[in-house]
């Protein structure tokens, strides 16, 4: 009666040295560090090169501590523009008032833009508010890929991957995006014939 049960219980025991050996070595908890090292390297550096086997929005997320609470940079590694009289990063920087807003994105207008043949992002109100664009609709601007955001937007924001256009849409609905427009010239280089597009616009501009 008693030998029936043996072999169950030393299953139960095996599985819980396995478990407990799993947890000192292989828990999600134990890498912990590397991550947020990868998460701060993307913040500072732009640069997502240190394990990255994973998408880099989550790692970026819970490194925002390590930032503090100012208002930070966020630059999107593929986009690419050409300054006008003053750096549009100087202007962005001027422009913030945290009082105000929780995002400032730079803007840059469809019609002057290279290889972006889309229907735009955002309206921009006089004083800079910016109103998502509607299915069917068309507006003059389009997101740059550069923006910059304060770090209390993020305090309650999803857990795990997720795109961060939900938090252009929180600070939107609350009316706390605002955009700024791009002085220069802004291009778009999702095809190859938009690359070539971009750099002869880089080669004239320096020539």
């Amino acid at each position: 009666m008693k030998t029936r049960f043996l072999i169950p219980v030393l299953l139960c025991l095996a599985f819980a040295a396995q478990g407990l050996w799993f947890i000192g070595t292989q828990s999600l908890t134990f890498d912990e560090p590397v991550h947020m090292v990868a998460g701060l390297d993307m913040w500072q550096a732009g640069k997502f090169v240190r394990w990255n086997d994973h998408p880099p929005l989550s790692r970026a997320l819970f490194a925002l501590p390590l930032l503090g609470k100012d208002p930070f940079f966020h630059v999107n590694a593929d986009t690419m523009w050409i300054d006008g009289v003053r750096p549009n990063l100087t202007r962005l920087a001027e422009a913030f008032n945290p009082a105000q807003m929780d995002i400032l994105l730079l803007m840059a207008p469809t019609t002057s833009s290279i290889g972006y043949a889309g229907r735009g992002d955002y309206a921009m109100l006089p004083d800079g508010a910016l109103r998502k664009r509607r299915e069917h609709q068309v507006v003059p601007f389009v997101y740059a890929g550069v923006a910059i955001m304060s770090p209390s937007l993020f305090a309650d924001a999803p857990t795990g991957e997720f795109s961060l256009t939900k938090m252009f849409d929180r600070a939107n609905a609350q009316e706390r995006l605002f955009g700024l427009r791009l002085d220069g010239v802004w291009m778009h280089v999702g095809t190859p014939d938009a690359v070539q597009a971009a750099e002869e616009a880089f080669l004239e501009s320096v020539a």
